[in-house]
């Protein structure tokens, strides 16, 4: 099994909460709450603030990066 399936395994994704309008500040607490906690999946704006965090506190020295999703072009 790869390093990503072991990580991505336990977190699956779950977008009940977005769907029913639940909004919460993505904030370290929240996100331990929720996953380790709570044990609820979470979607990529969440998973990804979690294992920087992980990785900060690990010694390692990950970079916050943003990126946006733009729709296709009907333009190849």
């Amino acid at each position: 099994m790869s390093s990503f399936k072991r990580y991505q395994e336990p977190f699956l994704l779950k977008n009940l909460r977005i769907i029913l309008g639940e909004k919460q500040r993505i904030t370290k607490g929240h996100l331990i709450s929720k996953a380790l906690i709570h044990q609820e999946g979470g979607v990529c704006y969440e998973i990804n603030p979690l294992l920087y965090y992980f990785l900060k506190e690990n010694q390692f020295q990950p970079l916050k990066v943003q990126r946006q999703v733009k729709p296709m072009s009907l333009f190849f």
